[in-house]
């Protein structure tokens, strides 16, 4: 799997055609098309922002990785977009919607869900019964 864009592609033979004169989309594999909003948390690879897809107002969670990080690091991102991309149709997890880098930054853009991460619950609740999960 390639970082340099992946996601949102359109089936092939169903992109639109634009006219002369309609104004270009701006790319979501593009860091410059996100406002950063705040700063959602921080891990060993890297941040989670909050940002706002510049085109569609649209809220997003940004993950932001360094690729000055160990080789292991770097293999850990690709497991990650893998799996993201993997499971882009399970109604229970977290969408992904563009993966890309820079000189410097590996980006996973996804869908944003507000109300903290699974971990967060598990501390707060503990042990979770069969009917919480469901």
């Amino acid at each position: 799997m390639s970082f340099t864009s992946s996601f949102c592609n359109p089936p092939a033979g169903k992109e639109k055609k634009k006219s002369r004169g309609e104004a270009k989309t701006p790319s979501p594999f593009d860091i410059n098309n996100y406002r950063l909003l705040k700063k959602l948390g921080e891990g060993t690879f890297g941040k989670v922002m909050l940002a706002s897809y510049v085109t569609k107002n649209q809220l997003v969670a940004i993950k932001i990785m360094s690729k000055d990080g160990e080789q292991d690091d770097f293999k850990y991102t690709r497991r990650e977009a893998s799996v993201l991309q993997l499971a882009w149709r399970c109604p229970f997890l977290c969408k992904a919607m563009a993966t890309f880098q820079t000189q410097s930054l590996i980006v996973l853009v996804m869908e944003y869900m507000s109300g903290g991460t699974l971990q967060d619950l598990l501390n707060t609740r503990g042990r979770l019964n069969r009917d919480q999960l469901l």
